[in-house]
């Protein structure tokens, strides 16, 4: 049993004011004379010893129901995590598209039950899932029954591979454990990005279990439109066959036959650019094409392109706090996303950290991080997955902002790293790429930034490839993009609401934010018709199937010293809170309050 606010089993020390008013309430009668008791002894004995036990009685009830108050106010929880000497065997599993072919998951998730069964007798086992962004599918556990089921019910994703992220995540459930990491994966060789390492704990074997990827695939890799139609570029990775390719828009299609040799080819398709008499649903300026290939991935299977003539609508923004606090932190933020009726729509939307992973996401354009309180670790991987599916990401900076939280959405691969304030606060805004989307139709507004004055920012780490947008005339970063994903993410080092600086009362602020949401929404393909889902193209490196070698593999993989154990403290107490929330023991506590509380009251009045 664990508590989350422990300081409170102080007041346990309350349950002494009962027992010592007891003991100075106790009743010393004075021995008197009486000539004879042989009648009165049996009687009055008998007496005394009821009101003896009625008031122990009453002092228990008394005390427990401090205790129960004591304990309800700590609020109580059962910690499952496993005992920390004892040793376990992880499962990373491979979900990634490339992974997706109907036999190839098969055969991972054999696998994968496989290794668990094959976990020596005194390990605990988990399972943790990934594709470009990583989650415990199952935590560490004696009972292997249930990790197998949960690993025949993992189904493959439609994003790309990232194992440094996979790994990570293995590393961090294994804490200061012992034990082996068990890779189920096709080991593509794009899964590994520029010279990205995986950091394994000295005393952590990891093994490789390889499926073999599938031959005979088809993809849609890019689509272009043009005045005459539309050219698809399809990639063919088995021996040549004849193919029937469609472009769709508005509900009108066009159908083509191909014969496509290996590797890539280019498709011509008579589409016409022009509005269509019909719709059925497609949204409006989308062209979409698509090949049927059922034993090949599902997931590139199709790419979707928007028009540059049309619109597709408002743009859905979240944005993330809790309450009124929420309201109160994004007062400019949101006054400025609704000024103005030009085409560019924005619908903002306050969504409540607690009910993030519960959120179709998917629905949104851009998400907003604002506040973190109350960001747990599930509603971290959502956001996580938001992006890396094609969604934007805002981070801001800010008194309600965490940075080490901040940094644990975007993955373990430290893509995103905050570094303590070290230096004078920086005073005003000055932009490196003026030719970036965001400035470049600010027109002369653009020199109009170098009047905002901040008082305070986090400093953000400058790592490859992050770009650097605009900085403060100390030389530290003020709005960098990090790259993730097929998504897009903007962080702001200070604050937009008028606490960290004056930006909001500059005349730059308003253009400034709508065409920093414009920006991050432009690669989520939404819809002006509600229902229908959104698309989500996949990253064309996905399809490329090519295993890395075994040697080559393994060399992504080196030994290190064991990170620090637990992560950060704000995260830590962020996951106690999510677990205590999720049981709710002090609710128990209450009742329980209550019953002792009637039934003192009732023995009470009868003692009267």
């Amino acid at each position: 049993m664990s508590f989350l606010f422990p300081l409170f089993l102080v007041g346990a020390a309350a349950v002494a004011v009962p027992i010592v008013l007891h003991l100075m309430r106790r009743e010393r009668m004075p021995r008197l004379p009486f000539s004879d008791l042989r009648f009165l002894r049996r009687t009055t004995t008998v007496h005394a010893r009821r009101r003896r036990l009625r008031e122990l009685l009453l002092l228990a009830l008394r005390v427990t129901a401090l205790l129960l108050l004591t304990v309800a106010f700590a609020r109580p929880y059962l910690d499952s995590t496993a005992p920390a000497d004892q040793p376990a065997s992880i499962v990373v599993l491979d979900r990634s598209a490339s992974m997706g072919a109907p036999q190839t998951f098969a055969d991972a998730q054999a696998l994968a039950v496989r290794a668990i069964a094959e976990a020596p007798s005194n390990h605990l086992v988990g399972i943790v899932v990934f594709d470009l962004v990583a989650e415990v599918a199952h935590d560490l556990t004696a009972d292997r029954r249930s990790a197998q089921s949960v690993a025949t019910a993992v189904e493959p994703g439609r994003t790309g591979t990232r194992f440094a992220t996979g790994l990570a995540t293995a590393v961090d459930l294994m804490g200061p454990r012992q034990g082996r990491i068990v890779l189920v994966t096709d080991r593509q060789a794009t899964g590994w990005s520029l010279e990205t390492m995986a950091n394994i704990p000295t005393g952590v074997e990891v093994e490789v279990k390889t499926v073999t990827p599938v031959r005979d695939n088809l993809a849609v890799t890019s689509v272009e439109v043009t005045a005459s139609g539309v050219k698809a570029v399809l990639l063919n990775t088995g021996p040549p066959r004849p193919v029937a390719v469609t472009a769709t828009r508005r509900g009108q299609s066009r159908f083509t036959t191909a014969e496509l040799p290996p590797g890539t080819t280019v498709v011509d398709i008579d589409l016409a650019v022009g509005p269509a008499e019909t719709d059925s649903g497609t949204a409006a300026g989308l062209v979409t094409v698509s090949v049927e290939d059922p034993n090949g991935l599902p997931a590139d299977n199709q790419r979707t392109v928007r028009l540059d003539t049309e619109t597709a609508g408002s743009i859905r923004i979240g944005l993330i706090g809790e309450g009124e606090r929420a309201a109160s932190g994004a007062f400019f933020l949101e006054r400025a996303l609704k000024a103005g009726e030009d085409d560019a729509g924005f619908v903002v939307e306050f969504l409540d950290p607690d009910a993030l992973a519960s959120e179709d996401l998917s629905e949104r354009g851009v998400l907003a991080v604002m506040d973190t309180a109350g960001l747990h670790r599930r509603g971290r991987a959502a956001i996580a997955r938001f992006v890396v599916a094609g969604g934007g990401l805002l981070v801001l900076g800010g008194p309600r902002v965490d940075p080490a939280l901040v940094a644990d959405v975007l993955g373990a691969e430290e893509s995103l790293e905050f570094a303590a304030d070290d230096s004078s606060s920086p005073v005003s805004l000055s932009v490196t790429n003026g030719r970036h989307p965001v400035f470049l139709r600010l027109g002369g507004l653009v020199d109009s930034l170098r009047q905002v004055r901040v008082r305070d920012a986090v400093r953000i780490v400058e790592t490859p490839p992050m770009q650097v947008l605009a900085r403060f005339d100390t030389g530290r970063a003020a709005l960098v993009e990090v790259p993730t994903g097929l998504g897009r993410v903007l962080v702001f080092a200070s604050d937009l609401n008028n606490e960290w600086n004056d930006f909001p009362r500059q005349p730059a602020f308003v253009p400034f934010v709508r065409e920093l949401m414009t920006y991050l929404a432009a690669d989520r393909i939404t819809t002006a018709n509600e229902g229908q889902d959104d698309e989500v193209n996949l990253d064309p490196a996905e399809s490329l199937l090519t295993p890395e070698t075994p040697e080559a593999f393994a060399a992504h993989i080196v030994t290190s010293e064991r990170p620090p154990a637990g992560g950060s403290e704000a995260s830590r107490t962020l996951d106690a809170e999510e677990l205590e929330a999720t049981q709710s023991y002090w609710w128990f506590a209450l009742l329980a309050l209550g019953v002792v509380l009637v039934a003192e009251s009732a023995i009470g009045r009868r003692a009267v």
